[in-house]
């Protein structure tokens, strides 16, 4: 190889080694300063992914055992506060055993007092601990732990649903859990003529899914459009056993949702039994509830029967007929509401803008109708085609109203009132379209529903002429006066506060206090149109179910406040004020006030239903014993009322005067107290009697006790359990990351030396080659 001066390759190789080795010693302190072996995904990207998900699931798992120190914390103050109940039945069963004996001589009545007082101590300490009825801790607690290797993640489950510790839980006052029984017929299978099996074979017991019947249930915290379906799979269901077993796990599958109303639900702890082998039966540890029968079948298999057929529920609404399938329609602002029926809020269907024929619009009407989700869990549903009658159905048997605006052919036969600006279905004030009075002509008519009532007339408004300009001329001043004076003849209508205005172009209707009303300007002749249309269809009679027959089940063991009549508010300047009060474990009085109101400022006095949604949405916002208080809907005779349960020994309901007769009880003033519905405990030692049956009482109280402070126990172990599997993992897992991603240091010591040494010997060797260049130049001197 020859010799150049342009080229050093020797220097070049030892500056490569140079770098290299610099590179060496750069990566051997970075492991050793950090401690790291994998200190950027270059380093080894494979093991990089594998030691961060070790370390994710370490600092999971850390967390995870921070929230099992948690819960066993508060499990020992539960555990802590369930002895110091136990010493309160000490004390209860030496006061009891005073009593109890005929020597006695004292004032029994200081004794009950003390009694009594303890009594409600322990109802203060066993909320204080969450471990009242409806308590934050009485329930199922999920306690995450991590995901431990598992691709969903670990909860530890501590079952405290039915470990109540109040007098109500220990059964020494109150009733002992709530039940609702369906109806008295036998479906056993001794009954001679109405067995499960018979029942589900009946061709006539229908229900809205094949194979399938429907339960709705109603409590605190889910009601009202809230309310939860059950929906029982009865194939292969042949016995009352098997129909229980079904209910369950339909019970089950509704609680695992994720909605609020689920998770009430699930805390209710409700589930199916059979009572005394018989009949279908539903009970709730503390949480007061009600049972709707969703179908026909529900309807029989809860006992309503005639022979082996469910007693019909369904209600309907029909209209006056239809036009003709290939009939023009106008669907501009078409609007369809639909009211009542459990519907927590009106329902308003607007009609598509394509529905240019009757066939169209029934069509997309019965599609929407079907196809939303409020009517669906309401039972409600559409059938009808054109040149027929529309007939809206209500499978659960409650009372609903159908309204109807802009279909002013009346081609749908709902009614031909007139719509506002953007379809509104009713309205407070209405402007119409210009009024010429050298055209119009002839009998114009009006009618005007308040509120979805029935219409009311203003017939005969003569447009030939009503003051001195002549034939064919009535003004507009003058029709203005015509219509102010047939409201002020009306009650109702003046109870409205309607009143024309003219302003020389068209004439407008409004309502001074805010009533909400429709028009139908149902007259034959076309021209006499006042701004409002003109249409052939009079309709005075509401499209409401006449009578409701919903079958419900109230569950006893509750206190209630008997069912109270309900009228709509249908004014503006109408309203009721309804304050439902109780008194909390210190005794203090806490109260909710609902106002019903049906203007602009709120609807809430609609009708029954949003009324009813109005009460336990406030309910459930107030203070905690209220929470324990739900609004139900009742059918009393085909009329449906609105009365109240709950788990509380004790709660009142007060209204005030609605001036025009709607609201609770025809707007009257009323104030209720609850009362117990079933079988009631109440435990004393006024006399020796009594004392006695304390005794018995106390000793069953002490056994639940400790039944109850033995799961909480369980729990604790349960959690200690899980910390140690727990704290194992995480040192598992901390000593894969290690093994994967720190460094060994020894051996990258010996690298920095080596490394070192290597970096020197480039150093002279770069020096060296950097030389020899030198001595070339020795060739070129003379």
């Amino acid at each position: 190889m020859g010799t150049s001066i342009s080229t050093n390759l020797n220097s070049l190789n030892a500056l490569e080694s140079f770098r290299r080795n610099s590179d060496f010693q750069a990566g051997v302190i970075q492991r050793l300063t950090s401690g790291y072996r994998i200190s950027r995904a270059g380093d080894d990207p494979a093991g990089l992914a594998i030691a961060n998900r070790f370390r994710a699931d370490t600092g999971e798992l850390s967390q995870g055992i921070r929230n099992l120190n948690d819960g066993i914390s508060r499990l020992q103050i539960v555990d802590e506060g369930i002895g110091n109940i136990s010493k309160i039945l000490d004390r209860l069963k030496v006061l009891a055993s005073q009593s109890a004996t005929f020597p006695f001589t004292g004032d029994r009545t200081i004794l009950n007092s003390e009694f009594q007082t303890l009594l409600a101590e322990v109802d203060r300490q066993a909320e204080s601990i969450g471990l009242g009825s409806n308590g934050q801790f009485a329930q199922t607690l999920s306690v995450w732990v991590g995901e431990s290797g598992s691709s969903f993640g670990t909860t530890v489950n501590v079952d405290l649903s039915a470990s109540m510790v109040d007098t109500r839980g220990l059964g020494l006052g109150g009733a002992k859990g709530m039940q609702a029984v369906a109806g008295s017929a036998d479906i056993g299978p001794a009954s001679p003529d109405h067995t499960v099996a018979q029942i589900v074979a009946d061709p006539s017991n229908t229900s809205a899914s094949a194979g399938y019947t429907d339960f709705y249930v109603s409590g605190p915290g889910f009601s009202d459009g809230n309310e939860v379906k059950i929906s029982a799979n009865l194939q292969n269901v042949t016995t009352l056993e098997g129909l229980v077993a079904s209910i369950n796990a339909a019970i089950q599958v509704a609680a695992s949702g994720t909605t609020p109303a689920a998770a009430a639900f699930r805390r209710a702890g409700i589930a199916a039994s059979a009572y005394n082998g018989q009949e279908l039966a539903f009970t709730s540890p503390y949480t007061p509830f009600q049972v709707e029968a969703g179908d026909v079948m529900a309807n029989a298999l809860m006992g309503n029967l005639n022979g082996t057929a469910g007693i019909a529920l369904a209600t309907t609404v029909q209209g006056t007929g239809t036009a003709a399938a290939g009939d023009m329609f106008v669907p501009t602002n078409v609007t369809v509401r639909i009211t009542g029926g459990s519907l927590a809020a009106a329902v308003d269907i607007a009609l598509d803008p394509a529905s240019t024929t009757t066939a169209l619009a029934i069509t997309d009407l019965a599609a929407k109708v079907g196809g939303n989700a409020q009517l669906q869990a309401a039972g409600i549903y559409l059938s009808g085609a054109p040149g027929g009658t529309l007939t809206f159905t209500d499978a659960r048997g409650e009372i609903f109203s159908v309204q109807a605006t802009g279909d002013t052919a009346n081609a749908l036969g709902l009614g031909s009132f007139v719509a506002d600006a953007g379809g509104a279905v009713d309205y407070t004030s209405i402007q119409g379209t210009a009024y010429d009075n050298t055209v119009s002509a002839g009998i114009a008519h009006l009618e005007f529903s308040l509120n979805g009532a029935p219409s009311i007339a203003i017939p005969n408004i003569d447009l030939s002429g009503g003051d001195a300009a002549g034939p064919n001329s009535r003004s507009g001043a003058d029709l203005q006066k015509t219509l102010n004076d047939a409201f002020a003849a009306n009650p109702a209508l003046q109870a409205a506060g309607l009143v024309a205005t003219f302003n020389g172009t068209s004439l407008s209707i409004a309502s001074s206090n805010n009533t909400w009303f429709r028009i139908n300007p149902g007259t034959t002749d076309a021209s006499a149109d006042i701004g409002f249309g003109t249409s052939g269809a009079l309709f005075t009679s509401p499209l409401t179910a006449a009578q409701a027959n919903s079958h419900t089940i109230d569950s006893s063991g509750a206190t209630a406040v008997s069912s109270l009549s309900f009228a709509p508010l249908a004014y503006g300047n109408d309203g009721q004020t309804i304050t439902v009060s109780a008194a909390d474990l210190t005794g203090a009085l806490q109260t909710a006030t609902i106002t019903l109101r049906n203007n602009v400022q709120g609807r809430e006095g609609r009708g029954i239903d949003e009324a009813i949604a109005a009460i336990n949405a406030q309910l459930q916002q107030s203070a905690s014993p209220l929470r324990q208080i739900v609004a139900v809907k009742e059918n009393v005779g085909g009329a449906e009322q609105i009365g109240f349960l709950s788990s509380l020994r004790s709660f009142q309901v007060t209204a005030g005067n609605s001036a025009n007769g709607g609201g609770l009880d025809g707007g009257a003033a009323i104030a209720e107290s609850s009362a117990p519905v079933g079988a009631q405990v109440n435990v004393s030692v006024d006399t020796m009697e009594s004392a006695l049956l304390a005794m018995t009482a106390i000793t069953g109280a002490v056994t639940a006790l400790g039944a109850a402070q033995a799961v909480v126990g369980k729990a604790e172990n349960q959690l200690n359990y899980a910390i140690d599997l727990s704290q194992s993992q995480v040192t598992s897992f901390s000593s894969a990351e290690s093994g994967i991603r720190d460094t060994d240091v020894a051996a990258d010591a010996a690298n920095l030396t080596k490394s070192q040494i290597l970096q020197q010997a480039s150093i002279a060797a770069m020096a060296q080659a950097n030389s020899a260049a030198q001595a070339v130049l020795a060739l070129l001197k003379g």
